[in-house]
């Protein structure tokens, strides 16, 4: 039995495999062949931190962190044009809204990610929102950072 029949043969046998070999052989689909299927999902406005972007073709796609998810979520966006690595690069918070797509093992230009995409992206940079800070009594600063004073140089 020659190798490509052996190849069909298990293929036939395992089901659900791609035509082209085993599930190692076959490689994810591009973005763009999923994007039918995104653009049914919800809609969706998340903010995110960029761990990477990557060109491909005419588009730039970016992956980023969740910011406010409980668990460390990523998700990607992909947008036409060429951006600014200072602008938009590693480390800086993007909001993205689009159509949320299913997570699953897609291709972006090099890379592959597996994970939500974020179709029909708009993205635009933004400021995380910081924490209050803290503030607390202390009695003998109190409030204002002055001493207490007793007497007659007493203030608040």
């Amino acid at each position: 039995m020659t190798g490509a029949a052996l190849r069909l043969l298990l293929a036939a046998c395992l089901g659900g495999f791609a035509a082209t070999g085993l599930a190692g052989d076959a490689q994810p689909p591009s973005w763009r062949a999923t994007l039918e299927q995104d653009l049914h999902g919800p809609a969706v406005t998340w903010t995110g931190i960029v761990i990477k972007a990557a060109r491909d073709g005419d588009y730039t796609c970016f992956v980023l962190q969740r910011v406010g998810s409980p668990a460390a979520q990523t998700f990607a966006a992909c947008n036409p044009g060429a951006f600014s690595s200072a602008l938009f690069g590693a480390g800086q918070a993007l909001r993205v809204r689009g159509n949320l797509g299913e997570a699953r093992e897609r291709a972006y230009g090099p890379e592959t990610f597996a994970g939500p995409l974020i179709a029909a992206a708009t993205i635009e940079r933004t400021a995380l929102p910081r924490p209050p800070s803290p503030w607390w009594h202390d009695d003998f600063y109190y409030p204002y950072g002055y001493p207490h004073r007793w007497g007659i140089h007493y203030w608040p």
